[in-house]
This record gives structure tokens, sequence and C-alpha cells, in this order.
């Protein structure tokens, strides 16, 4: 069924995830996950959640900024 082909295509990407996470964790020599390692991973993986990515925030928070001077 489709439900056991989303499951398999689920589980991997989660498991893929959590490798970089932990590949993070790891080389920076921590025990903990935090949310940047969940950002940085998924960012790697091509699919960055928007309003986390400190670029795309910084670059609101200028054109905001500017429209609010203007």
């Amino acid at each position: 069924m489709i439900y056991n082909d989303i499951r398999t295509a689920l589980k991997d990407r989660i498991t893929l995830l959590i490798q970089d996470c932990v590949f993070f964790v790891e080389h920076s020599k921590r025990k903990t996950v935090t949310v940047s390692d969940v950002i940085f991973a998924l960012k790697r993986l091509g699919n960055p959640i928007y309003g986390f990515d400190p670029e795309v925030t910084k670059s609101f928070a200028r054109r905001k900024a500017r429209a609010v001077r203007r």
C-alpha cells in the first residue's frame, strides 16, 4: 500500500536528518542536539526551515528596518 511507501520514505529522511545532527554534535564534542544542529542538517539536506535561518532572518530584519525608515 501507499502507507508503507510513505512510512519508508519518511523513515529514511528522518534517519538522514538524525545522522547529520549526530555528526554535528560529535564534531563539536557535545552530548545534546540543539536547534541549530537540526537547522544546519535540514539546510544541508536542501530543506531549510524558513524563519529559523539566521541569514534569512537578518535580511528580513534589514528590509523591515529600511521600510520603517522611509
